[in-house]
């Protein structure tokens, strides 16, 4: 059987997820030393407490009660062998490209490590909120202009990443199994950007015009249908990002993103959560899965649009905005 044939952008994009793991993958080590070493400090502290006591023996019955050095010998011989197999596993993590766990951003000055967590809101034009999925009412071939504000604050990457996330039609096969979605063996798609996951999901008629087409544009007076702000200040929720949407007759009339402390996070960071924060802006809400893009904390290693994504998509654009989509993988 000859062997499959791979363009040269398809190989490019699988680079860069392998980077991504990789950078990722430093990251949670950074955090799991971090931890390691609290418990050694625990454990000097405890060391010395156990050691500070009074010489003289206590005499209680006639009998001699003495310090039970045996106990605390066998819990400090325990512990060290925990910190020599986590040790161990510290560097079997960075010796590997793909595996299970959580997304964070670490901050190697503080020690502190934060997931990425987001915040949705959809209000009509009386004020009040709803909680459920709502769609753009679109001609057929309309585009939605989306606004980048304050984005001469990224850097040339971050730019990069942000513009891939929305016009990027790239896509990706992923194994099943290595992303906990199936057996071995079988495979799913994943999208790099919005514009080829809802070309995607445009395939399916719908009730609905689904958006597909999108163009970029810069200005400070607020125009356009989806206005991203990016900011250095952090927000007092700690929320990485917020996406408001403003309804009339459960129509969206415009969708305001702001993505909280770029001056922290790299680009692929930058990526993934304004990936999540644009389903938001397309109609989106939270999933229930943790593993998934739009989960309200992002604890994926595969930050990307997936066909759970792109069907809820059809789902909500086919009319059944109240509804829920539920995935089969």
């Amino acid at each position: 059987m000859p062997e499959p044939q791979f363009d040269d952008d398809y190989i490019s994009n699988l680079k860069s997820i392998e980077e991504d793991q990789i950078r990722l993958l430093k990251r949670k080590a950074q955090s799991l030393k971090a931890e390691l070493d609290k418990t050694n400090l625990l454990i000097d502290s405890s060391s010395h407490k156990n050691y500070n006591f009074n010489e003289s023996t206590k005499i209680e019955n006639k009998k001699i009660v003495k310090p039970n050095f045996g106990k605390n010998n066998l819990i400090q011989n325990i512990t060290k062998k925990h910190i020599i197999f986590f040790s161990s596993l510290i560097l079997l993590v960075l010796s590997v490209n793909f595996i299970d766990g959580q997304y964070f951003i670490f901050n190697s000055d503080s020690n502190d490590v934060t997931p990425m967590t987001s915040k949705f809101v959809i209000e009509n034009l009386r004020g009040d909120t709803i909680d459920t999925m709502k769609s753009w009412r679109l001609l057929s071939g309309e585009m939605l202009n989306v606004n980048l504000i304050n984005d001469d604050i990224l850097t040339v990457e971050q730019q990069d990443a942000v513009t891939k996330v929305i016009m990027s039609t790239d896509s990706i096969q992923l194994d099943d199994f290595m992303v906990n979605r199936g057996f071995q063996g079988s495979e799913s798609t994943y999208y790099l950007g919005w514009a080829g996951a809802m070309g995607a999901a445009q395939e399916s008629e719908t009730v609905y015009t689904i958006p597909s087409n999108f163009t970029i544009i810069h200005s400070s007076n607020g125009e356009g249908n989806i206005v991203i702000t990016f900011s250095n200040l952090m927000d007092t929720d700690g929320f990485s990002g917020y996406t408001r949407s403003v309804l009339d007759n459960d129509e969206i009339l415009k969708s305001y993103i702001t993505i909280y402390n770029v001056d922290e996070i790299e680009a692929s960071e930058l990526a993934t959560i304004v990936r999540h924060e644009f389903g938001h802006a397309l109609g989106l809400g939270h999933s229930t899965d943790p593993e998934d893009l739009m989960a309200p904390v992002i604890l994926t290693d595969f930050p990307y649009i997936s066909e759970c994504n792109v069907d809820a998509m059809k789902v909500l654009y086919n009319g059944n905005e109240s509804s829920q989509a539920v995935c089969e993988k």
